[in-house]
């Protein structure tokens, strides 16, 4: 399960999610922001100037909230 897709299940409806991200040569905060807007977070503000390779953006949680799965798992840890 991808962070967006649990975050859903992790946020009460009105949460604030603030995240950060490095922006490379393969920069995925339009696919982030997007990920975010499909799973029911409303962007409140997004911030990455242009010297810099970091963006930061906050969205908030506009939808009820999705129930846990308690067969799912959250994380996959690697060796």
């Amino acid at each position: 399960m991808s962070a967006h897709t649990a975050l859903p299940r992790l946020c009460a409806e009105g949460a604030t999610v603030i995240w950060t991200r490095a922006r490379r040569d393969s920069d995925l905060t339009p696919a982030v922001r997007e990920w975010l807007r499909d799973a029911g977070f409303v962007e409140q503000a997004f911030h990455a100037p242009d010297d810099v390779r970091f963006s930061v953006g906050v969205h908030r949680f506009e939808t009820p909230p999705q129930p846990l799965d308690p067969a799912g798992s959250l994380f996959t840890f690697l060796h």
